[in-house]
């Protein structure tokens, strides 16, 4: 049982859920958010496992699904009511306050999860206002985290895992026994507005506020505890019970301490809800680390001192829950041991009221998820991984034994070395913590270790144990005079939970007077003479302050008999006094006693009156010490003898009698004293019994566990033998569908196992190789085949040798062609077991391949043909364009021109202004027409090449292309056009030129284009440059010819073309290359 904090007063009681998921979680997400209304009043986080390696669009996906908006968490967050946030890829998010804090996760760190860590902070920030969701996914995350949840007082509820895509995770939490509700996603959202509207109107008072109606409600709800469960809750802690209690109302919907009562005593099986809740069976391994780190320094090495192989150590863990803590000390106790060459024995027992929580321990299984409080070595050494949860190894196993046992009613365990008993005794009553002190200092060895939790207290047992830390709660245990040491009694509370005896106890309680208080009442009635109260036995219980003039402390081990301690002078009458009043005769006065004190005479009366005040102890003396004020001034002092006014005869009498009586006194007192430490022994063996008998039965249970475990483990293998039986179905229907797969793609295969023995083919292998059904099995070196290929010995040893696929184009005796591949024969495991053959008949690929490339060459050729004419027509016309048609043309415009000065007599126009405008038109018509017929015999043949020579063309290329583009056209040569003197191949490397330059300001929108051409390496390297967008070969159009025929004609030169876009470093962007033989171009 672990501390249950106060409620913080929330600020405007905002309640924050927390939902964790894994895999499959966004579909389990998206029907949440589709059934939860526009303005629930509740922020939600949402923590989900996503890749550190991509960006989510986790807040993108789940904005389709809520009209709330969704922020992934970029920065420190104020959290607002109907606000959804996302956790980011490879970020951890805590919460302080209701601010949302990011930081970075440790990638080396995988222990911790993000889920368990976001629902701790949200407990510890928001306790009831705060909830938790775990839905799908697989590992146990969220386990841990959800039990602070618990702890807090919020409320935890978990996808059902029938409906998750991946059950893991809400099993996890189911296995904890922590959850409140296991329900379908999409209704979720309904309890959680459920549970939010209860936090604003289900308020139980504080304890000391409670109506008297309310109280008896609760005596009753204690009643029905004690009478289902067997437990006695009326000595806890009532603000802590009532807390537990309006948290089940909340999770309930019910309003009032009565519908409550009606509700459990209507459905019973509820009391065992609330029974959970009280017993909060949330603890972790090594919580609160400094303290056991502290425990593990100082404590465990003093508890082996002086100790080996012929001794035990003895330890006792009272309200142990699951198991963890318990199992903390073992660990350390085992690892020092293992320092030790003689170790003495272990025996750790661990008890608790919580049979399921017992169970969970004993069974030592826990959530993947404590690796978030345990160390890696320690993971490794003392526990084994099997699927989502930590089994915990034997050798710390077998030194705990895991007990019911209610620590308020039955017996303790005896001689311990240590009792560690966290975060327990802060759940009882003042009273009660005493009486459980009392019993731990009984059940330790002298000397011994007291743990205990960082919010305990030991106020009530400051004369039984010493603080050692007082930091970390380790206690010792302090050695008590025989006198001072009380027994315990079970149970330590004898009162019941009916409601007539609970009324009874409050009234007593009410006016309960302890003794001092009566002692003082007392006082005041007699003026306040020295005084003391004595019960039956003579023994002191409270005196005056100025008690010290009649009672003596002598040497020796103090007493606390008053007949030990009082002055010689008063002891015969006092004795005598405290006989009589035994006897019932009282009130007693005795005679006037002289009294000596520091050269000062004085005379005392002693009166022994016997106690009637109501609800006081039966059998107690009030013993007062008077001075008699009618000797204050006597100048003559009287005897003994005159005081008491005895004769000498029988004062002699007197005197021998109480001689006689001493003795018999003293002999008594001897016999007493044998007497009780016969019982104190006799009780102790019948402690040591019952505790041997617990030990026995705790046994007796544990071998039951263990029974009923075996019997589960045959249950399992009994499920896994019928899941094998429905695996092997399914293995042979895959069997079977995997073979007629294969038949039905002809695909000839042989499977060869790792001992190159034949393990499968199929048929379509009977055509290539000589097998039969009864092959399998047999050495695949005794098979033959109808292949040309004698290496496939070897090229299978190869590949089971270097693990790498090998592909060949093999050939069978009737000429057909195969693709055969050799490949590894890989297992589920990721094993190599041997070599697969395939082989793919392509002979009719191979058949369509030859004639296909027959049909490509014939193209080619054709192609090239066609190029080859059409240059020779292009040729042609270009000539009768610029020679004939140019030039008739430039003749009709000198006859015009002559016509005109005819016109014209002596130097005076003598034609009208209309006829001069229409010359003067013809005449532009005919320039115009020049032009147009210059630019296309350009664009069909470039005269310049024939007329100036290729290096003058390719200036003019350069000049003109600038003019019609408006672009800067530059030309760098190193003298090699100039060479060049066959009309077709200086044809066509001018179109190439020309028709990227073209392409560059039509389609790349270039500014500046830069020409290369040189020689190097025997070849001719052509290069235009262009700083355009660049264009791609789809964009090129018929008109210019095109790419394709700019690859033909670099074909005819036999060369090669390239066009590639260029480094953004580099000053321009496009590339046209060109690559040609050097010999072809000079020919």
């Amino acid at each position: 049982m672990i501390k249950h904090p106060q409620n913080k007063k929330q600020d405007n009681d905002l309640m924050v859920v927390g939902l964790g998921a894994s895999a499959g979680g966004l579909e389990a997400l998206e029907s949440f958010f589709d059934a939860m209304p526009e303005n629930p009043g509740m922020a939600f986080v949402v923590i989900i496992h996503l890749s550190p390696d991509h960006e989510s669009s986790m807040a993108d996906l789940l904005q389709e699904h809520t009209s709330m908006p969704v922020t992934q968490v970029s920065r420190k967050t104020r959290m607002e009511a109907n606000h959804i946030y996302i956790i980011p890829p490879g970020q951890l998010l805590t919460v302080e306050n209701k601010d949302l804090i990011l930081s970075e996760a440790d990638k080396k760190d995988k222990k911790l999860t993000t889920i368990d860590l976001f629902f701790r902070s949200l407990s510890t920030a928001l306790s009831s206002y705060s909830a938790c969701v775990i839905l799908s996914g697989t590992g146990s995350d969220g386990s841990i985290g959800l039990k602070n949840i618990k702890e807090y007082g919020g409320i935890v509820i978990s996808q059902d895992p029938e409906e998750a895509s991946y059950d893991g995770m809400p099993r996890s939490a189911i296995q904890t026994g922590l959850v409140d509700l296991v329900l379908a996603a999409k209704e979720i959202p309904a309890k959680l507005i459920e549970y939010r509207e209860s936090l604003k109107k289900i308020k139980i008072p504080d304890s000391k506020k409670l109506p008297e109606d309310d109280s008896k409600v609760l005596n009753k709800i204690f009643g029905k505890l004690n009478t289902k469960m067997g437990h006695d809750f009326s000595q806890y802690k009532r603000s802590s019970i009532l807390r537990r209690i309006e948290r089940r109302m909340r999770i309930t919907h019910i309003n009032t301490l009565q519908d409550y009562l009606d509700y459990i005593t209507n459905t019973p099986s509820k009391i065992n809800d609330l029974f959970k809740d009280l017993l909060i069976s949330v603890t972790n391994f090594f919580r609160d680390p400094e303290a056991f780190e502290e425990l593990r320094k100082t404590v465990i090495p003093e508890i082996f001192e002086d100790k080996d192989s012929e001794d035990s150590i003895r330890v006792w863990v009272p309200g142990c829950a699951t198991g963890e803590e318990a199992y903390s000390l073992a660990i350390l106790l085992y690892e020092y041991a293992q320092k030790i060459q003689k170790p003495p024995s272990i025996q750790i027992f661990a008890t608790d009221i919580d049979h399921d929580a017992l169970d969970m321990a004993r069974r030592g299984k826990y959530p993947e998820s404590i690796a978030t409080d345990i160390s890696t070595k320690r993971l490794a050494r003392y526990f084994t991984k099997e699927g989502i949860q930590y089994q915990v190894k034997q050798n710390i196993g077998s030194l705990l034994l895991f007990a019911d046992h209610d620590l308020l009613k039955d017996p303790p365990f005896s001689k311990l070395d240590l009792i560690s008993c966290r975060n327990l005794l802060i759940y009882l009553n003042r009273d009660i913590q005493s009486e459980v002190f009392n019993l731990f200092h009984y059940a330790l060895k002298q000397e011994k270790w007291l743990f205990l939790g960082l919010s305990d207290s030991t106020l009530e047992a400051t004369d039984l144990f010493n603080s050692v830390n007082k930091k970390y709660q380790i206690y010792r245990q302090n050695t008590l005079t025989k006198s001072k040491i009380r027994l315990p009694r079970y149970p330590l509370s004898n009162e019941s939970t009916n409601p007539k005896a609970l009324r009874s106890r409050q009234e007593n309680h009410r006016e309960k007077t302890n003794i001092e208080n009566l002692h003082h009442k007392l006082l005041f009635k007699q003026y306040k003479p020295a005084s003391v109260i004595i019960n039956k036995n003579n023994e002191v219980l409270h005196s005056t302050s100025d008690i010290d003039r009649f009672l003596k402390y002598s040497g020796g081990e103090p007493s606390q008999n008053i007949m030990d301690m009082i002055v010689p002078e008063f002891r015969k009458v006092l004795s005598r006094l405290l006989f009589q009043a035994k006897q019932g005769e009282v009130p007693l006065t005795s005679k006037q006693i002289k009294l000596n004190i520091e050269d000062s005479t004085s005379y005392y009366k002693i009166i022994v009156r016997k106690i009637m005040e109501p609800n006081a102890p039966e059998d107690l003396l009030h013993v007062t010490f008077m001075k008699d004020p009618d000797t204050f001034n006597s100048q003559t002092p009287k005897t003994l003898e005159e005081v008491d006014d005895v004769s000498a005869e029988d004062a002699d009498i007197i005197a021998a009698l109480e001689k006689e009586l001493e003795y018999t006194k003293e002999q008594l007192h001897i016999t007493i004293e044998e007497y009780e430490t016969s019982n104190e022994e006799l009780q102790a063996s019948n402690e040591e019994l019952q505790s041997m008998n617990e030990e026995l039965r705790s046994t007796t249970e544990q071998l039951e566990t263990s029974k009923e475990e075996l019997q589960s483990v045959n249950e399992e293998l009994k499920s896994v033998n019928t899941e094998l039986e429905s695996k092997i179905e399914k293995l042979n229907e895959a069997n079977s569908n995997l073979k007629n797969l294969m038949e039905s793609t002809d695909i000839a295969t042989l499977f060869i196992d790792g001992n190159n023995c034949v393990q499968f083919f199929t048929s379509a292998a009977t055509d290539l190789f000589n097998l039969i059904p009864s092959d399998t099995g047999r050495p695949f070196e005794h098979i033959t085949h109808q292949l040309h290929y004698n290496s496939i010995k070897s090229d299978i040893e190869q590949v089971n040798e270097n693990l790498e696929t090998t592909k060949k184009i093999v050939a069978d005796d009737e000429g057909h062609q195969h693709i055969m591949r050799l490949r590894p024969y890989r297992t589920v495991n990721d094993k190599i077991d041997g070599v697969v053959l395939t082989f793919v008949d392509i002979t009719p690929l191979k058949k369509a391949e030859k004639q296909l490339r027959k049909e490509i060459e014939r193209s080619e050729t054709l192609q090239k043909q066609i190029l080859s004419n059409s240059l020779a027509e292009r040729w042609e016309l270009g000539e009768y364009l610029h020679d004939n048609l140019g030039q008739i043309l430039a003749t009709i415009k000198i006859m015009i021109h002559e016509l005109k000065n005819e016109l014209t007599d002596n130097g005076e126009d003598n034609i009208s202004q209309p006829l001069s405008e229409i010359i003067n038109e013809i005449k532009d018509l005919i320039d115009l027409e020049i032009d147009n017929i210059r630019d296309l015999s350009h664009d069909i043949i470039p005269i310049d090449v024939e007329q100036e020579g290729v290096s003058h063309a390719f200036t003019l290329l350069m000049r003109r292309s600038q003019n019609v583009h408006d672009l800067k056209c530059t030309l760098e040569s190193d003298g090699i056009l100039d060479q060049i003197t066959n009309r077709e191949l200086s044809t066509n490397l001018y179109h190439i030129t020309q028709e990227s330059i073209k392409n560059a300001a039509i389609h790349g929108k270039a500014e500046r284009i830069l020409v290369n051409i040189k020689k190097e390496d025997e070849q001719l390297h052509l290069q235009i440059r262009d700083d355009g967008e660049g264009f791609s070969p789809e964009e090129t159009t018929s008109e210019g010819m095109g790419l394709q025929i700019m690859n033909h004609r670099v074909d005819l030169l036999g060369g090669a073309l390239t066009i590639d876009r260029l480094p953004e470093s580099e000053e321009f962007t496009t590339r046209v290359k060109c690559t040609f033989p050097i010999k072809s171009i000079l020919q």
